[in-house]
């Protein structure tokens, strides 16, 4: 559903991006800071051992982006969509801005089995 699961895995993608901006602008303000020095083993005294095990989970086990897939099942409806021909409900919070790019899937496939060839192939998995 375009209004939901392709917008939230959009706005979720915004995010990671967002963050791993923010991540890379921290790095080189720590760099500039510390005159290009390591500082990782003086900050690790300032810091508790939850922080240091979090940030490094983090960089080990999270996502670097999220593609939307949107598959057309018996549901959906590529072309009655485009056209308008859908009802337009808006289930959204009503203080919420509704971007209308942020529905628009990164991919379209006609079956569940060309969404998983089209992630294993993204994904390289053999």
């Amino acid at each position: 559903n375009p209004d939901t699961d392709i917008y939230g895995a959009n706005v979720y993608n915004n995010y990671l991006q967002t963050r791993t901006l923010s991540r890379l602008k921290q790095i080189v303000t720590q760099t500039a800071v510390s005159g290009g020095v390591s500082s990782s083993s003086s900050s690790a005294w300032g810091r508790n051992s939850v922080e240091i095990v979090a940030d490094e989970a983090e960089q080990f086990y999270s996502a670097e982006s999220i593609s939307s897939i949107l598959v057309c099942t018996g549901v959906y409806n590529q072309e009655q969509h485009q056209e308008g021909q859908t009802q337009q409900l808006n289930h959204g919070h009503r203080d919420m801005i509704i971007d209308p790019l942020l529905k628009q899937p990164k991919y379209t496939v006609e079956h569940v089995l060309d969404a998983v060839k089209l992630v294993f192939d993204t994904e390289q998995f053999r």
